[in-house]
């Protein structure tokens, strides 16, 4: 893989991104599982995730760092839960920190939540991760405080994609520099900018993700395809339908266009639905199309 990326994965629970992780962890520095969520009493509960243990094997061999995420979208009160007991969890994984997942805008009782968090993880050597999820049409939610967020944690994970709202494309190019201006005041250096794997279909039952499989079916069966020029994207539409997808080419534009900002840790959301291709399309480009010049 290329010396110029900082790559990260994001995997859901299952076996799709475990044999995803399995077959590239070398390719990655950190990977992070939705492995926990919090109890109404404010206590770390572990997903079921039958996958867990290959994930850890495949992360342990390959010396690639764990950071589970946690998902609270109401954080309990400070003082109502004790942070220890998470800490002594992570290090039992064997983590090296922790992916807080909060909600789009967490406000002052997820500041005081990982502000309480924080100590018990630097006491256990764990670091800290917060998900920072820009709102449509971007930048930071109304209330959300990116610097101050920033200044909490270790680091920030900012989706870098639109929420699922209308038909069109999942990262558009004038919502992505919008996203990035509110970022201003956080040091690149504290910034993971994060991808989506899956595309998504708007049909009569909804939106929901469309992995690269199924939109190599849709193209197939309701083709043909076409290109976004603004944004590189692959779209289709079909009576009563419209789907969206990255292919290696969009996906390596963007990641491109975030490094030119100085942002140099990416990670890809939803590991093992991405286009195949990326891969080979990444070793095969020279390392100036990635550096900053």
């Amino acid at each position: 893989m290329n010396p110029a990326l900082d790559l990260s994965a994001w995997l859901g629970p299952g076996s799709a991104g475990a044999e995803a992780f399995e077959a590239r962890a070398s390719l990655f520095r950190r990977v992070y599982p939705r492995w926990y969520r919090l109890d109404p009493r404010g206590l770390p509960e572990r997903s079921a995730d039958p996958a867990a243990e290959r994930v850890r094997a495949s992360a342990g061999a390959a010396g690639v760092e764990l950071w589970p995420r946690l998902e609270a979208a109401v954080p309990p009160p400070a003082g109502d839960w004790d942070p220890g007991v998470l800490a002594r969890r992570l290090g039992q994984e064997g983590a090296r920190g922790i992916c807080l997942d909060l909600g789009p805008a967490p406000g002052a009782a997820g500041a005081d939540f990982v502000r309480a968090l924080a100590p018990a993880l630097r006491a256990a050597g764990l670091a800290c991760a917060l998900v920072a999820a820009p709102s449509d049409p971007g930048g930071p939610p109304p209330g959300a405080d990116w610097s101050g967020w920033a200044g909490l944690c270790d680091r920030l994970l900012v989706r870098g994609y639109r929420p699922a709202g209308g038909p069109g494309p999942l990262a558009p190019p004038a919502w992505c520099a919008t996203v990035l201006e509110g970022l201003a005041g956080v040091p690149a250096s504290r910034i993971e900018w994060t991808l989506p794997a899956a595309g998504r279909l708007w049909d009569a039952a909804g939106s929901s993700e469309l992995p690269y499989a199924a939109w190599e079916t849709l193209m197939r069966t309701r083709g043909p395809e076409r290109r976004d020029p603004p944004s590189g994207e692959m779209f289709l539409r079909s009576p009563g339908a419209e789907a969206w997808a990255n292919d290696a080419v969009s996906l390596t534009g963007k990641l491109r266009v975030v490094l030119l900002r100085g942002i140099r840790a990416l990670s890809l959301d939803g590991l093992g639905h991405e286009d195949p291709r990326l891969w080979t399309l990444l070793d095969a480009l020279p390392d100036s199309v990635f550096i900053r010049s």
